[in-house]
């Protein structure tokens, strides 16, 4: 039995489209390594003037790659549900004050996800589950973009960028394998460490995508409390960081006070900030996202630990 269930694992393994599309990273991040390795010569392809061609060719597969081990998307327990709400958002043209599907409908009910419930509806009525997986694939793609534009002061090498780049996938892929309002987060936060890295670059105009961040974020996913303390951990250290200046730290803290007052731009105003102070506790054991990182499966956490060593190694090399 036990060699029979080895045989078993070994061959849903094999067949996975998901271990592929890793092998298939790893070989083109290697290929682009061995292409780019400083002080080499040019070894793309072995025709002159290619060379910037093949690392772009290389890196333009390492995309599809990626995209491929995002796009498998498995069904989940809460899909049905905001696709209905999507819908009776967009037939009625308002939200409902109390949710008619439960049996708590006497209650009022805050939807605090009802923005992106009715983009995923509106995604689902045009192209069925195909437009629900295109969805996610064009938020994982902003996400991406916004993270390559924000590295791109660093003047990484091919080999690294891409590298980051699938393991940062790697490590958000617990959030993508499914399609939820959380993929709106996963985009937004990306969307909110450009706007802070060219902020911090010393572009002024940028403080002001800041509040406007926050105003769609509260009405998608209540993922926005991380990146306000984000945005909270980046004010504090812009007084220790050399790379802010006097006016551009105080513009920072009224960006982030307008930011905050963002937040209230929802449906619900200020009970919006109550519901989530309600539900988002350490108690609920039943959200496994919500809980400590003692109690993350070591793979998890090494899903996260590699790409932030990896961007550590770079920022200080």
């Amino acid at each position: 039995d036990g060699y029979r269930r080895l045989i078993d694992l070994s061959v849903q393994t094999l067949i996975d489209p998901r271990m592929w599309a890793l092998a298939g990273a790893v070989f083109v991040i290697a290929a682009s390594s061995w292409s780019t390795a400083p002080g080499s010569e040019p070894r793309v392809w072995r025709v002159p003037a290619t060379a910037a061609a093949g690392t772009s060719a290389l890196s333009f597969v390492a995309f599809l790659v990626i995209i491929c081990f995002l796009a498998g998307t498995a069904p989940d327990a809460d899909l049905w549900g905001h696709l209905t709400f999507g819908r009776d958002i967009v037939h009625a043209g308002a939200l409902h004050g109390a949710d008619p599907y439960s049996f708590a409908s006497d209650r009022a009910w805050i939807n605090h996800e009802w923005l992106a419930e009715v983009v995923m509806w509106m995604a689902y009525r045009a192209a069925g589950a195909a437009g629900l997986v295109a969805l996610k694939l064009a938020l994982a793609c902003a996400a991406g973009a916004a993270l390559l534009a924000t590295w791109r002061a660093y003047a990484l090498r091919p080999a690294m960028r891409d590298g980051l780049l699938f393991l940062t996938a790697l490590g958000t892929w617990p959030l993508l394998a499914t399609i939820r309002p959380q993929a709106f987060s996963v985009c937004l936060f990306a969307i909110l460490l450009f706007v802070l890295e060219r902020a911090r670059s010393g572009s002024e105009r940028w403080f002001g995508g800041l509040p406007l961040v926050f105003g769609v974020w509260v009405n998608v996913h209540g993922g926005w409390i991380v990146g306000a303390a984000a945005l909270g951990i980046v004010v504090a250290c812009s007084w220790f960081d050399a790379a802010w200046t006097a006016r551009r730290r105080g513009l920072l803290l009224a960006a982030a006070i307008a930011s905050a007052l963002a937040t209230l731009c929802n449906p619900y105003g200020v009970s919006m900030l109550g519901f989530l102070a309600e539900t988002v506790r350490p108690g609920r054991t039943d959200i496994l996202e919500w809980q400590p990182a003692t109690r993350v499966p070591i793979v998890g956490l090494l899903l996260w630990l590699v790409p932030t060593a990896m961007a550590i190694w770079q920022m200080w090399s």
